[in-house]
């Protein structure tokens, strides 16, 4: 996969997670971990592609795959909480 689609598939889930989060804010519809899941999957794959492309950023794109692994766990609290209540 070329960087070049990687950059559009991060785009494109950035822009989903913004609308759930958008529809849910104006109480349209939830879809429950919708964001987070989206938002995660946005992040790993632009902090996986930063460590390819560039190696002395190798800092910022750890952090980066933190905070998407940190949305997974977000999302899984969030669907827990969700079912149980």
């Amino acid at each position: 996969m070329s960087i070049e689609n990687r950059r559009k598939i991060c785009i494109g889930l950035l822009a989903i997670s913004v609308i759930f989060w958008v529809l849910r804010k104006l109480d349209i519809v939830y879809v429950p971990a919708a964001s987070a899941f989206s938002l995660a999957a946005s992040m790993v794959l632009l902090g996986v592609t930063m460590l390819q492309v560039n190696r002395s950023k190798k800092l910022a794109s750890v952090f980066i795959i933190a905070f998407g692994l940190f949305m997974v766990v977000f999302g899984v609290i969030e669907l827990y909480g969700f079912f149980r209540g």
